[in-house]
């Protein structure tokens, strides 16, 4: 079973998708989003 925090994740990534608009950037903008903005 998905733990909450993961949903919570997976519902984040969605609204960031939505910020950044389809196609631009996608993979690249969720890791900036998720990781705080300091990725490797």
């Amino acid at each position: 079973e998905m733990s909450d925090t993961f949903k919570n994740i997976m519902a984040e990534e969605q609204a960031a998708t939505r910020f950044i608009k389809p196609g631009s950037h996608k993979g690249k903008g969720l890791a900036v989003f998720t990781s705080g903005g300091d990725s490797q």
